[in-house]
């Protein structure tokens, strides 16, 4: 009982503070989830799984893991959970440097008007004949 007992205390207070309830009229995530589970979960568990796709737009992704429960006891299971965490935030600051990149190169790009056809030309200019450009 007592090697229970903080583990039962801990669950507990996961469901009392983290526990997401769905409002009526609330919109959806629009990211995709990834949701991790032991192969060897409760079946009740694991048909709960599905209920993530009522929280978003995205794909939901089930990850299973070797173990049950408490899968993320085992140290090649939390690794791996690491890994594909650490993954995903590569992802995203690749993601996020492609965007900021793409940012400058709009910003270094010379856009102006022709006053005839009223059509927008882009070229590649240095900064510095940026204001050249504006005045157009």
């Amino acid at each position: 009982m007592n090697v229970f007992l903080p583990i039962w205390k801990a669950d507990l207070m996961l469901l009392r503070n983290l526990c997401y309830e769905h409002k009526p009229g609330e919109q959806p995530l629009s990211c995709p989830i990834d949701v991790f589970c032991g192969h060897g979960e409760d079946l009740d568990i694991i048909n709960y799984l599905d209920d993530w796709n009522q929280l978003t737009t995205a794909t939901v992704t089930k990850h299973f893991m070797a173990g049950d429960h408490f899968f993320l006891n085992d140290k090649t299971n939390t690794k791996k959970v690491q890994s594909f965490i650490e993954m995903k935030i590569e992802e995203k600051q690749r993601t996020i440097s492609a965007a900021h990149l793409a940012n400058k190169l709009m910003i270094a790009a010379g856009a102006y008007l022709n006053p005839i056809d009223r059509l927008v030309y882009t070229r590649v200019v240095p900064k510095s004949h940026m204001a050249s450009l504006t005045q157009h």
